[in-house]
């Protein structure tokens, strides 16, 4: 039978995807708590970009794969060098979208504000959660944190510390990023994803921003449809791995101005086709 494991996550107790967090500085430009929302021209739904982004034959074209991807950097791991993915500027993750957005979010943050929040999420999402190193096991959990632990306020750093080793029985997973500690089993042996510093380790990806609103301390926070995919071979099979489900997460600036991961919720499923 193909794989097939779930995969669940939440540094937080959650209701209806309300996230708790840390106090955060709000954007000045959007008028003190309480106001009345801004003006604002940016009201147009955000359309998608029909370009093509830099390589793009390097990524899948399958229509159920629609964020418009371009090459990242170089990463080095402990299983070899892969060019990590990046999503292009242009895509809808990182466009401000006004029929999505809760009419309370623009009363403490403006436009401009909340699409650089989106940028922060969608490239933490890939460049962290869906395509570090640590996925697959190209470092270690410990040096994963060394790396992420200064994009993380202090409320979020708990949860998402103690779990990122726990992989429980039945193969759920409470960790944040993604890991495929699956892969460890006796069963799996030779299981490898298909990548190297010429080719991407995730070669498609649908992050869709479904709604964005305020968590409990009037941050900015989001949800999305997310799906992604990792070509693999194990022996003479081959195939793709692929995570999908529901995110949401959540970002705070920081007192330098820079943006910090909040909160996370989610609810994903990992499945493989090919290993028949």
């Amino acid at each position: 039978m193909d794989l097939k494991l779930r995969r669940t996550g939440t540094a937080l107790t959650l209701v209806g995807l309300l996230f708790l967090a840390t106090a955060c500085n709000g954007d000045d430009t959007a008028g003190n708590p309480g106001a009345s929302a801004p003006a604002t021209t940016s009201g147009a739904v955000a359309t998608v970009a029909t370009a093509s982004p830099p390589n793009a034959s390097l990524y899948g074209t399958d229509a159920a794969y629609s964020t418009l991807l371009e090459p990242g950097k170089i990463v080095q791991s402990t299983k070899g060098p892969y060019l990590q993915t990046k999503i292009a500027a242009g895509d809808i993750s990182k466009k401000f979208n006004l029929s999505i957005v809760d009419k309370d979010v623009l009363g403490y943050w403006s436009p401009d504000a909340i699409t650089e929040a989106q940028v922060f999420l969608a490239d933490f999402f890939i460049r962290e959660l869906a395509d570090s190193p640590l996925n697959g096991g190209g470092e270690t959990t410990d040096q994963w944190w060394a790396r992420n632990e200064p994009l993380m306020t202090e409320i979020e750093k708990p949860g998402v510390f103690d779990n990122l080793k726990v992989i429980n029985e039945d193969g759920t997973s409470k960790s944040l990023p993604e890991q495929g500690l699956w892969q460890s089993k006796p069963e799996y042996a030779g299981f490898t994803y298909n990548y190297s510093k010429e080719t991407p380790r995730v070669d498609a990806v649908k992050l869709v921003p479904t709604r964005v609103f305020l968590d409990n301390n009037k941050c900015v926070a989001g949800t999305y449809e997310a799906k992604y995919r990792m070509p693999y071979v194990m022996g003479e099979k081959s195939g793709f791995t692929m995570v999908s489900g529901t995110i949401g997460l959540s970002t705070c600036k920081g007192d330098d101005g820079s943006w910090l991961l909040n909160g996370h919720q989610s609810t994903t499923t990992s499945t493989s086709s090919g290993m028949k």
